[in-house]
């Protein structure tokens, strides 16, 4: 029997919450995506967080190996919340918004036919959701899935990195720093993403 299926009425009413507390993780593909989208530069949307910022139970494997230690690309966060939420609480980037911000707030696990088998709202949220929406379950099914496909992807460029990284630490050289890793990124791929 499937679980949660009342937030198949989920309306976002705009209340900019998750924004104002979330810590987005970005990929590679987002980074390019809003780089390419904004005309932002990447010291700009980016900052690096130590494990110790950040709670990623379960995804350590996309902490990047830096000259100053181990860190979380996520999506730069000002004291009022996201640098890209406007006064408004809108977001300023949302055609280009990360992986994480369209699949947010709801996690959902499909069945092999590719119905919902569970749903729920993240924990951790104030959200001032209304009840009275429509989630439209096949666009929420592509959102999770090419959430779940960028994370596989950008998890094994990062242990790609992480390898060369060790490497130079056995080699007795520095390691590299943010700016290279993030050139690495936008150097491979395309920015080109759906709404």
């Amino acid at each position: 029997m499937a679980s949660g299926l009342s937030l198949l009425h989920f309306r976002c009413t705009s209340c900019g919450n998750c924004c104002k507390t979330t810590v987005v993780p970005l990929t590679s593909a987002d980074l390019r995506a809003l780089v390419s989208g904004t005309g932002l530069r990447p010291d700009v949307l980016v900052q690096w967080l130590a494990p110790d910022e950040v709670d990623m139970t379960g995804e350590p494997e996309t902490f990047a190996l830096l000259d100053v230690g181990r860190r979380l690309m996520a999506l730069r966060r000002e004291p009022e919340g996201c640098s890209l939420l406007d006064a408004a609480n809108q977001c300023s980037a949302y055609a280009h918004r990360p992986r994480a911000c369209r699949a947010y707030p709801l996690s959902a696990e499909f069945g092999r036919r590719g119905g919902v088998r569970r749903l729920r709202l993240l924990r951790g949220l104030e959200c001032d959701h209304a009840t009275d929406g429509r989630v439209s379950v096949p666009q929420l099914r592509h959102d999770h899935a090419a959430l779940r496909q960028e994370l596989a992807a950008y998890a094994l460029s990062i242990a790609d990195w992480n390898r060369l990284q060790r490497r130079r630490q056995v080699l007795g050289k520095r390691l590299h720093g943010a700016r290279a890793l993030v050139e690495r990124m936008l150097a491979s791929g395309s920015p080109s993403r759906g709404m």
